[in-house]
């Protein structure tokens, strides 16, 4: 697969371009489907053909929207293999939040919230602040700061995936950081949230 005239494909919306359907019809279905066995496979879960061709809906959508942050090439090969991965988790997190055994409630809120009372240091009001403040953060902050801290990607593998570089996907960190403390200080007095 010509991942550079690929790109191109995707830049100037060739529909018809045989290596644009080559792509769409065969190699990525393939590449999602492998990707997203193994990612369900870590993840102790298994998918259905219905979840491969959402999640392959879904990075389609991505790539239009990202083509022109993408290095054409194998960046583009390796961002699309990186995207299919983290699309993947998020599908299957996704998936198991509304997969909730009610057999011994219907509240699914009330069932969270005791979990993480058994396993957070926390008060509840506390995370709920921490919640919504990481919710306000610009998005180009939050999509960085997800996807280290709470996915645990590198910031190498991060700024492969969303088309910047290293030290830019570290700067929107460091200024999540720095927002979320001036927004979070009441709520946790006794945390430097900006010391790594």
């Amino acid at each position: 697969m010509d991942f550079v005239t690929l790109h191109q494909c995707f830049k100037e919306e060739s529909v018809d371009d045989p290596i644009l359907i080559e792509f769409l019809h065969s190699w990525l279905p393939l590449k999602v489907k492998y990707l997203a066995n193994e990612v369900a496979t870590k993840m102790n879960t298994k998918m259905k053909n219905d979840d491969f061709e959402e999640i392959t809906e879904q990075l389609i959508f991505v790539i239009l929207e990202k083509i022109n942050e993408i290095e054409p090439g194998i960046p583009f090969r390796s961002w699309v293999c990186q995207a299919i991965k983290f699309l993947t988790q998020n599908f299957i997190r996704k998936k198991k939040a509304i997969l909730v055994d009610t057999s011994e409630t219907n509240n699914v809120i009330s069932l969270q919230l005791e979990k993480g009372k058994k396993e957070s240091p926390f008060t509840e009001i506390q995370l709920e602040a921490l919640y919504k403040a990481i919710q306000s953060l610009p998005r180009n902050q939050y999509t960085t700061f997800i996807l280290k801290y709470y996915e645990g990607y590198s910031s190498q593998e991060i700024a492969n995936m969303i088309g910047c570089t290293v030290s830019q996907v570290d700067q929107r960190n460091l200024r999540a950081r720095k927002n979320l403390q001036s927004m979070l200080n009441k709520y946790f007095p006794e945390y430097q949230i900006i010391q790594k």
